[in-house]
């Protein structure tokens, strides 16, 4: 298995905050998830940020987790199916929020607190959206920040594009309800030879022996923690953790 043998770039902003999951939010009021204000709170407790990335029709870069619009928005379709202007006339459920541009949230936090930006994947925008991505991130004021995918092609895009990107692949147990192929190669771990990234972020149940080989070279961190009790116990494997539901400094 692919590990970094030597990584010339700091990779301790991973490890130095605690990684609010889609913002320090809560769903159903003025902070829901993936929003400015859920992006405004974590700055205000200095978490790390980690958020998702799609693409609009007209090509925008907007945060969103999900395929379909419809738990967070009440309306059905998917991000590609709108142009940022249509978007803008759509409430995150629960608030008066919008989906925010990427553009807008690069200016809020502008290098403040670590970030972790996951890209989700859609073959037809991939491409796209990497080089508009990291030709953005050229301009960010620090280097404190990765990029991640499920999706170890996307991860690749990155380093080929510019190899001095920190790069992440997310992992987790891929289970029947997908091809034969896709579990036989994520679950043995064959997706880190493709991706050939700088860290992982696994599923916190998920915890195959060749992590231990990993974490001789580069840091681990999980996903997605929901209590202190939790967070204590996949401390004592990872090296930091994604969480939501709670303040982790209380």
């Amino acid at each position: 298995m692919y590990t970094p043998s030597k990584v010339d770039r700091d990779l301790s902003f991973l490890t130095t905050n605690y990684i609010a999951h889609r913002g320090y939010y809560e769903n159903n009021t003025d902070h829901p998830e993936n929003s400015m204000n859920a992006f405004k709170r974590a700055l205000d407790n200095n978490f790390g940020i980690e958020f998702d990335l799609q693409m609009t029709k007209d090509d925008k870069i907007v945060i969103f987790h999900d395929d379909d619009m419809e738990r967070m928005t009440g309306i059905k379709g998917r991000i590609c199916d709108f142009t940022y202007q249509q978007l803008l006339k759509i409430d995150l459920i629960g608030s008066k929020e919008k989906i925010p541009l990427f553009e807008d949230f690069v200016k809020l936090v502008n290098g403040k607190v670590p970030l972790i930006i996951e890209i989700k994947s859609c073959k037809d925008t991939n491409q796209k959206l990497v080089d508009k991505l990291v030709d953005m991130l050229h301009k960010y004021p620090k280097k404190n920040y990765g990029v991640y995918s499920f999706d170890p092609r996307v991860v690749r895009m990155v380093y080929k594009k510019d190899p001095s990107i920190i790069r992440g692949l997310l992992t987790m147990y891929y289970d029947n309800k997908y091809s034969f192929l896709t579990r036989f190669v994520c679950n043995n771990l064959l997706s880190i030879n493709i991706a050939k990234p700088d860290f992982l972020s696994s599923d916190t149940s998920f915890r195959p022996k060749k992590y231990n080989k990993w974490k001789k070279h580069s840091p681990i961190i999980t996903w997605t923690i929901r209590s202190k009790e939790q967070e204590k116990e996949c401390l004592s494997y990872f090296d930091n953790v994604i969480f939501e539901r709670y303040n982790p400094k209380e």
